[in-house]
């Protein structure tokens, strides 16, 4: 505990003494999961959702920083199968909301008249609220407006958190103006702890592009 209260102290002085810039960035995401079970890996036609994310970049010398964040995520999936022969046809999508906590290394490269920037690191994510349709032969078979429960319950939809790895690259302004592309991988398995069998797993995963400002 005392070590840990230490490295607290340590980047609470750190951060104290740099420069600091404040930052809110939003736009579109692709969002679709990996899903595998019994050596069989799925993955599912992206989602379009949205994103919107508050920042604070404290920099360690001229081009490193360190940029914690708060963000409201769209992710989810949505899938489409249809047998021709069969005229089977079944369809499910999942349109997830989560409050997530990301905290990146980042890299600010001078270039033109801006910066470059590159930046890594972890995230954790906290279910807060979602839909789920699904249908076979058109017929629904969820319910209309069927309300996702989050947890680790034989009656939950999904794992309420998650976690997993953010990468990021884009080009700042002076002005501050940005434009950034993101993609974050779960690391989590999202399906309910008491529903999983043997190897079954769901990841999220999330290609993401945005345009803020940092000041």
């Amino acid at each position: 505990m005392k070590k840990f209260l230490l490295a607290i102290l340590v980047m609470a002085t750190i951060t104290a003494s740099a420069q600091t810039k404040f930052g809110l960035k939003g736009g579109v995401n692709l969002a679709n999961v990996n899903i595998s079970s019994q050596g069989i890996n799925l993955s599912p036609d992206a989602l379009t959702s949205f994103h919107l994310t508050g920042f604070t970049e404290f920099a360690l010398g001229e081009k490193f920083a360190i940029q914690p964040g708060l963000s409201f995520q769209g992710k989810g999936f949505k899938f489409k199968l249809e047998d021709e022969d069969s005229g089977m046809s079944v369809e499910a999508q999942a349109n997830l909301s989560y409050l997530e906590i990301p905290v990146n290394a980042v890299l600010n490269l001078p270039v033109g008249e801006g910066s470059l920037f590159l930046g890594a690191g972890p995230y954790a994510a906290f279910g807060l609220f979602g839909k789920q349709e699904g249908s076979v032969f058109g017929e629904d078979v969820v319910g209309e407006d069927y309300k996702v429960s989050f947890g680790s319950g034989d009656e939950d939809d999904f794992s309420s958190t998650d976690f997993g790895l953010n990468f990021m690259a884009g080009y700042r302004l002076k002005s501050g103006l940005l434009f950034n592309i993101g993609y974050g991988i779960g690391l989590s398995n999202m399906i309910p702890e008491s529903q999983r069998d043997g190897d079954s797993k769901s990841n999220n995963k999330v290609l993401s592009f945005s345009v803020g400002f940092a000041f």
